[in-house]
């Protein structure tokens, strides 16, 4: 078989081909009574290509008895394509260990920014129940006066902890 190409031992180039061409190749296999290899031939294709036409033909026309059909693959393919969704949703859900929906969304997406790696962003925020959005403008923000505040706070408790001897911050407060 003449291959497409100048270059010895390339690969064929990825062809379309129209839903007419298809159908007149597969009728001069199964109607016309010529074999898999000679109307490839004939018409410039790979004997495998006209051989899945052929079978996926055949099981359309038996309703799906000598294989899938058509619309069987096309939802055989959602259901894949769901069940990849779902997969991936449940372990974002487990690597979260569930905790972080009562969380802070800084802690939220401190963690999405850490597994980003991992999992889509958009389906991360999406189980996380935060915006995108949210996500993005938090990762250029600078930190808020608010939280500057407590984090100084909590360093000065630290210090004086220590300076009076105490292993332990006042109650209440957080050390770092």
């Amino acid at each position: 078989m003449a291959r497409m190409g100048s270059s010895k031992g390339s690969r064929r180039v990825l062809r379309q081909f129209s839903e007419e061409f298809r159908v007149g190749a597969v009728r001069l296999v199964l109607d016309e009574g010529k074999t898999v290899g000679a109307v490839a031939r004939e018409l410039d294709l790979t004997p495998s290509s006209l051989a899945k036409w052929v079978q996926q033909t055949r099981a359309d026309r038996t309703q799906g008895k000598t294989g899938l059909t058509t619309e069987e693959r096309a939802k055989l393919a959602t259901l894949r394509k769901d069940n990849r969704e779902l997969r991936m949703e449940c372990n974002i859900q487990k690597e979260s260990r569930g905790g972080l929906f009562r969380q802070a969304p800084g802690v939220v997406f401190a963690w999405i920014d850490a597994e980003k790696a991992e999992f889509p962003i958009s389906k991360l925020c999406q189980v996380l129940r935060v915006s995108p959005s949210g996500f993005y403008a938090a990762r250029g923000r600078p930190e808020s006066a608010h939280a500057q505040t407590d984090r100084r706070f909590a360093c000065w408790c630290a210090r004086r902890s220590r300076r009076a001897g105490s292993d332990m911050a006042a109650p209440g407060f957080m050390r770092t």
